[in-house]
């Protein structure tokens, strides 16, 4: 399930609002949903605002998927909140279009907030959307059955401080979830962790059972009971090293840490075990930095929960995190999870290089008409030739002064020294005696290096 569009006709900040968030022409993939999103703009022009509507939207589908009743049962039941392709409908306020095989959703809503008069409709072979009830229903509970996770959503605030615990009975509840929400307190990231612990006790009671067995048949006739067992091991899959090598050291190694993987006892895995690639020593996950725990907690989920056709979304990505990190954290989540779609919410010129052009959504006050807007960065038809910016090909100063409409090339002290710079050049040209030349040479080349100022 991807989205390809969200139409607001009046909430807020948002009138008549539309996103076209399909590839544009002249893209090889021209016409599908775009795999990754990432809104920008100044605080209150609603990027949150839009992660809610999507997450919104896509509970509101999934209580349609599960609860729905035909249009011929509605009369009869006053607890149905749903209806289909009403004919006296109301103009809708908000409209958010899915996309699933060969099935498009239009799911709208003609008074938000309210629990009722949620609309659906589904465009059957690119045409025009069809109502009959029973077929709608019926292909609502084939996707249902096929998208483990509609959705995961990563708050901006989301909590990093819960610790984990040891579990007898592990806790997966979050593998029949339809919606994993982490704003919701009942939601933790922690308990991802027991979906790992149950998988790497299994792994070693599945070994330990199979020394016991290559014990006792060592009793009977001579064998290598080192080389069984390094066969063994790799012909049997450890859950732990998975996740070592395949989710979390790609990302860690940069904070110079990896995980653990060595545990002779099943009661060493009851947390996280990084250990510092310098110094070899265990760091305990208490003691890891802010932004190595958000990154750790961030990617467990996606890489153990089944994301194929989930949408994601990320608020504040780039939360404690160094520049360096911000580089690669958007490319880095996109691989634990490709077949997802991801929507990202930034105020990061960093994260909003790691997108084209016609990936972002860039957020601006219109104060005459009194609402937000999108900014285009195409000119004419929306065809990959006409984008005018690309944020993959400027300098970090660039995107700020084109992207983030910052005027100011640095700030008043930058702008003071500047001027001292040009005038001290000036003096140079004008000065005859060669020593005092040099001396104000020398000065001036001090000034252009703490300006970062190329001299001739």
């Amino acid at each position: 399930m991807k989205i390809f569009g969200i139409h607001i006709n009046d909430f807020h900040q948002f009138k008549d609002f539309h996103l076209d968030l399909t590839y544009p022409k002249g893209h090889e993939k021209e016409g599908l949903p775009l795999e990754k999103v990432c809104f920008i703009g100044q605080s209150g022009t609603g990027k949150t605002t839009l992660l809610n509507h999507i997450l919104e939207s896509i509970t509101k589908l999934k209580h349609i998927s599960t609860q729905f009743q035909p249009h011929y049962r509605i009369a009869f039941n006053q607890k149905t909140n749903y209806s289909l392709n009403s004919k006296n409908r109301v103009k809708s306020k908000t409209e958010v279009s899915f996309s699933s095989k060969n099935h498009k959703f239009i799911l709208s809503n003609g008074k938000y907030g309210e629990k009722k008069d949620w609309d659906l409709s589904i465009v059957e072979n690119k045409t025009e959307a069809f109502s009959d009830s029973d077929k709608i229903n019926s292909i609502l509970r084939k996707t249902y059955t096929l998208i483990e996770h509609f959705t995961i959503n990563y708050p901006a605030d989301i909590n990093i401080k819960h610790q984990f615990v040891s579990r007898k009975t592990p806790d997966v509840s979050y593998i029949d979830k339809k919606v994993v929400d982490f704003n919701n307190p009942k939601q933790k990231l922690t308990p991802i962790w027991s979906k790992v612990y149950k998988e790497v006790i299994n792994f070693q009671n599945e070994e330990a059972n199979f020394r016991i067995d290559l014990t006792k048949k060592a009793e009977i006739e001579p064998i290598d009971i080192k080389e069984e067992i390094q066969k063994w091991k790799k012909g049997t899959s450890n859950p732990l090293i998975n996740l070592a090598n395949n989710c979390l050291n790609p990302i860690i190694k940069n904070f110079g840490l990896e995980i653990e993987t060595d545990l002779p006892r099943i009661q060493n895995i009851d947390v996280i075990r990084a250990k510092s690639t310098l110094t070899n020593k265990m760091v305990p996950f208490e003691k890891l930095s802010t932004g190595t725990k958000q990154i750790i907690l961030t990617s467990i989920p996606l890489y153990e929960l089944n994301t194929d056709n989930s949408i994601i979304l990320i608020d504040e990505p780039e939360n404690s995190l160094y520049p360096d990190i911000q580089q690669m954290i958007v490319g880095y989540y996109k691989t634990l999870a490709p077949k997802a779609q991801f929507f990202f919410a930034t105020h990061s010129p960093i994260i909003a290089s790691s997108f084209e052009p016609w990936e972002i959504v860039e957020l601006n006050f219109d104060y005459d008409k009194g609402r937000v807007l999108q900014e285009q960065y195409f000119k004419g038809e929306r065809h990959i030739d006409n984008y005018f910016i690309n944020p993959q090909y400027l300098r970090w100063d660039s995107i700020l002064t084109k992207v983030f409409d910052i005027k100011e090339r640095g700030n008043e002290k930058r702008i003071e020294k500047m001027m001292d710079l040009a005038m001290l050049g000036k003096k140079i040209e004008k000065e005859n005696d060669k020593n005092k030349r040099a001396e104000m040479y020398q000065e001036y080349s001090k000034l252009a290096g703490l300006l970062d100022w190329e001299t001739k």
